[in-house]
């Protein structure tokens, strides 16, 4: 129910039954949904810029992939690589022509146009929206995310800018004292001379101990615990106490407690 729609029913319900209760009846015929027509998909066929991992490849995943996925190809047909949709299966022609929907196999199946098939051969057949989005996708040419061919597949990745692979060059300014020991603290030092700020000296063992473990588990360390570490002469102490800590049935409670109460477990 819309917000509009929400709002006239707290307001009849406020003022008396019933006019909440006709209220309720009116708005309850005037808000039926409609399922959209034939006018709707043609619209979409037409005017739709139609994106091939969000509105192709959820229909193929949901009603294709079950029999033409990377688990089993049945008549030899693969869906979820580009190669293997434009060579076809066993009938011979491609499961999809490039700019011709209305003469693409694919098309043909989903339509029921193939011997009186209708494809999926299990589950409800596909709505006109989506053999709609279907077409506008063939029709635009068969577009298919950063396509490479490797061994005769296709290698599918993402076009989000968050999965792009970054090959970053770590700033390279001097370091008279030594404070950086990789390349994250040359990012950090760099924008502490961006700021005119110079690093704080190292801080002592036993507050690095407590740093870390009010960090990865969100506990004390205990005092046998500071003890053990602060005694600790090898030089990867400090690397051994941080697997230790994610090695710790506490930093998977501790992290999963944010989720936990994102879904209102607390």
């Amino acid at each position: 129910m819309t917000g509009t729609a929400s709002s006239v029913m707290y307001y009849f319900s406020r003022s008396g039954r019933w006019f909440g209760v006709a209220a309720a009846v009116l708005l309850g015929v005037a808000l039926v949904p409609i399922e959209p027509g034939p006018a709707w998909a043609e619209s979409v066929k037409a005017h739709a810029t139609v994106d091939y991992a969000r509105d192709v490849q959820p229909i193929l995943a949901a009603h294709c992939y079950q029999c033409h996925g990377p688990d089993k190809q049945k008549h030899h047909l693969r869906l979820d690589r580009r190669s293997s949709v434009l060579r076809g299966g066993d009938s011979g022609e491609p499961a999809v022509v490039p700019g011709d929907a209305h003469g693409s196999y694919l098309i043909k199946l989903v339509r029921g146009e193939v011997d009186g098939r209708r494809m999926p051969a299990k589950g409800e057949p596909l709505s006109e929206v989506q053999i709609a989005t279907l077409e506008a996708w063939i029709n635009a040419g068969v577009s298919w995310p950063n396509a490479q061919q490797e061994s005769g597949s296709d290698k599918l990745t993402s076009d989000l800018w968050s999965l792009q692979p970054v090959h970053p060059t770590a700033p390279t300014g001097e370091d008279p004292g030594g404070w950086a020991r990789n390349p994250i603290d040359r990012y950090i030092l760099d924008k502490l001379r961006e700021n005119r700020l110079t690093p704080s000296p190292e801080a002592d063992r036993v507050t690095l101990i407590r740093r870390l473990y009010f960090n990865l588990i969100g506990l004390l360390p205990t005092p046998r615990e500071i003890t053990r570490y602060t005694n600790d002469t090898s030089d990867d102490w400090y690397d051994r106490l941080v697997n230790t800590l994610l090695a710790s049935p506490r930093y998977g409670e501790r992290w999963a407690r944010h989720w936990l109460d994102v879904v209102r477990y607390a």
